[in-house]
């Protein structure tokens, strides 16, 4: 499943029907009819898968204690039939069993918030699909990433596309798919992460010269205002100094007129 089938899983109940079919539509026009059939074939969660996908979504520190625990009881039961100690694989059987438990009733809870009931009987549901993750790691994985579409048991659970249960066998072949596929999503997720840095730092740099570019033209519209404000004070200055002279010009010119018309005196 990609991102966004993987998106599906964590709406509310009653809208999953609608956002698949509309993914649906959308994968045919970009892929083709074979991608929107497939996800058109995604199976609606029952009421017990999809409070564990919220729960695994909201909570998944404590989905990993869950499987911690189921690997702890694991190797305790190992051990219990090499002729190990019988204490630890109470403790680790009892630390399991706590897990489960506390789950259980944090699902019990979405459902009854959900108003779908949150009953007694639901809750052993709930319960017996979390012992099975607990104990499988391909229904960990499903648990984990929160894409359950039915309940989990000890012989098999279903897969979410037309699959049905899986037999005990087909656990370790499934779970090695799984963890390759991990593997190669964690790998694309770095990849893609690595991508985004590299961008950020190149808008990063950018940004700086930008900024650089900006401070720089400021300061030159700031000279050139400057300079633009001394050059119409010189030139107002001019213009008052050119005024003046004008008016002594005037003055002098009129001087000179009146001695000419008084002519030289006769001795």
């Amino acid at each position: 499943m990609d991102a966004e089938v993987e998106a599906l899983y964590g709406l509310p109940l009653d809208e999953f029907t609608k956002a698949r079919d509309t993914l649906a539509k959308a994968r045919a026009k970009e892929q083709g009819k074979e991608a929107g059939a497939a996800v058109k074939a995604l199976r609606k969660p029952s009421v017990t898968a999809w409070a564990l996908n919220q729960l695994a979504r909201r909570h998944p520190d404590d989905i990993d204690a869950l499987v911690e625990a189921g690997a702890r009881l694991r190797r305790a039961q190992t051990a219990a039939l090499e002729g190990g100690d019988p204490d630890e694989l109470r403790e680790a059987t009892k630390a399991e069993a706590g897990e489960v438990r506390a789950l259980a009733g944090q699902a019990r809870s979405i459902l009854a918030e959900a108003g779908r009931g949150g009953s007694a009987a639901q809750e052993e549901r709930l319960a017996t699909t979390l012992r099975a993750a607990a104990v499988n790691d391909l229904a960990a994985d499903l648990l984990r990433r929160g894409v359950l579409t039915e309940e989990l048991s000890a012989a098999g659970f279903g897969f979410g596309i037309g699959e049905g249960d899986l037999p005990d066998e087909a656990f370790s072949a499934r779970s090695t798919e799984s963890r390759e596929k991990q593997d190669r999503d964690d790998g694309e997720r770095r990849r893609h992460k690595e991508q985004e840095a590299k961008e950020q730092e190149a808008n990063r740099r950018e940004l700086r010269a930008l900024e650089k570019e900006l401070q720089a033209v400021r300061d030159t519209a700031v000279r050139l205002t400057k300079a633009a404000d001394d050059a119409d004070r010189r030139a107002m200055e001019a213009r008052e100094k050119a005024i003046d002279a004008a008016g002594r010009a005037e003055r002098l010119a009129a001087d000179v007129e009146r001695l000419k018309r008084k002519g030289p005196k006769n001795e």
